[in-house]
């Protein structure tokens, strides 16, 4: 027998060993580890859902709205909530901040300036993330009323939802429709939409008497002497369903006081009317105020009452309702040995009787864990470390919120965390007035659920 015969040999006798030994490994593959593992010591995963979870319905804290990205404006009759009424203080500046500001351009005194009219205006927001630039209906009238400040603001305050100014005397009001779609035709040009409010002449034409004076040296002088103004709806007989809240926004182009006016009366010619604008900007202070008002609604009766809440979950925006949730029997989980938490669920879901085209649920709600001091809380670790996993966003398909708060509950149950409760909260609060009502754990279907699964590690 040759070489090459005997090495052809040799390769198919260690083949055909290799490939025994494989196949006999491959039926014994299911067994390794149980060979050698006591079967009382295998590892457990169990899931729950029975555990207690009671809701206390609470008026919420009031929030901090100064320099916020939206400037609220309007009122609207909830047929759960009751009613929501929204306004805002603020500076008016000088144009870009400018100083010894001159109507006449140098040209004639103030005496020759004559006002042909004062508009207050407010650009709509132009975009947002659900969608919408209102809550409510807008096929509603509203009457708008504009007042003159007595009291000043500071920029470098900080201003609450509950916050009010001193205001003298009403310098504009009207009742009007909002169309925040609709653009608007100024001298034949379509520009982005926003509300027109024509001001008292009397007021406006004292601002313009100061033109070349002290009071407008610059925005400190002018804030003296004119402190700015509050916008307020006025919507007394408003009926349960009517109404909403616009959002406008406080920097927009056409967000501005402006002065119409003719120069050189004297003179034959009158000339051709001018403009100037006063505007909101960086250095503006201002702030929205937010107003509930619960009188016989289904939410009155339960709000501060201290009792568990067994049929719903109440949650509004602009500092109003807030429930706060408290499972008791969460440590018993332990009872028999130690445990980790693979999931710890919550879910929400939404009463879709309560919502509608103007009144649609939040786009999210935060679950926040209560601090030990009082009105204090924070976001669970989940959040922190993974918040898509964390949850909270609306699924319109199930109507539904779900919050996976796994190793916030692991480290209550590990004792390195004390377990104060939780706030289920309106995401971005201050900036929406939106409501969104949930079923309590008391419900025989879609009832609000603690859901845990766990490995037993005994």
């Amino acid at each position: 027998m040759n070489a090459y015969t005997n090495n052809n040999l040799i390769r198919f006798i260690t083949l055909f060993f290799l490939t025994c030994a494989g196949i006999y490994s491959c039926k014994k593959e299911g067994k390794i580890g149980l060979d050698v593992q006591p079967v009382t010591d295998l590892i457990s995963s169990e899931f729950k859902d029975t555990s207690t979870v009671l809701s206390y319905v609470q008026k919420d804290d009031s929030v901090k709205t100064n320099n916020s990205s939206l400037l609220f404006l309007g009122s609207y009759v909830d047929p759960v909530f009751g009613k929501t009424s929204c306004s805002f203080f603020t500076q008016l500046n000088i144009f870009n901040n400018s100083n010894n500001i001159d109507f006449t351009n140098g040209i004639g005194p103030a005496s020759e300036l004559v006002l042909d009219s004062a508009v207050l205006t407010l650009q709509y927001r132009t975009t947002s993330t659900d969608g919408r630039k209102l809550y409510g209906s807008s096929a509603d009238q509203q009457t708008i009323n504009v007042y003159e400040l007595t009291q000043g603001l500071t920029v470098d305050s900080t201003y609450y939802s509950n916050r009010m100014l001193s205001y003298s005397s009403l310098i504009g009001s009207q009742k009007l429709s909002l169309f925040p779609d609709s653009n608007v035709l100024l001298k034949g040009v379509k520009v982005l939409p926003h509300l027109r409010i024509k001001l008292d002449s009397a007021f406006a034409a004292g601002i313009l008497m100061q033109s070349g004076t002290a009071n407008l040296a610059d925005n400190t002088a002018f804030h003296n002497f004119f402190k700015g103004i509050y916008v307020a709806p006025s919507n007394a007989t408003q009926a349960s369903g009517e109404g909403a809240v616009f959002y406008f926004d406080p920097h927009g182009t056409y967000t501005k006081l402006t002065l119409y006016y003719r120069r050189h009366i004297s003179s034959p010619a009158a000339g051709d009317t001018l403009n100037y604008s006063f505007e909101i900007n960086g250095t503006t202070a201002y702030f929205n105020n937010f107003q509930h008002d619960y009188t016989s609604t289904a939410v009155d009766a339960r709000i501060n009452n201290g009792i568990n809440d067994t049929d719903y979950i109440y949650i509004q925006s602009a500092a109003g309702i807030r429930t706060m949730l408290m499972l008791p029997y969460l440590k018993n989980w332990t009872s028999k040995g130690p445990i980790a938490v693979n999931k710890a669920e919550v879910v929400f879901k939404v009463d879709g009787s309560t919502v509608s085209t103007d009144y649609n649920a939040h786009p999210k709600l935060f679950l926040v864990a209560i601090d030990s001091v009082p009105g204090k809380f924070d976001f669970p670790i989940d959040f922190y470390e993974l918040a898509s996993a964390y949850g909270g966003e609306y699924n319109a398909t199930t109507q539904e919120y779900r919050f996976n708060i796994a190793r916030h509950v692991q480290s209550i149950l590990d004792g390195r965390k004390t377990d104060h409760g939780f706030y289920l909260l309106a995401a971005g609060g201050a900036v929406n007035a939106g409501r969104t009502v949930l079923y309590g754990s008391g419900k025989v279907s879609n009832k609000l659920k603690f859901r845990l699964t766990y490995t037993k590690l005994y």
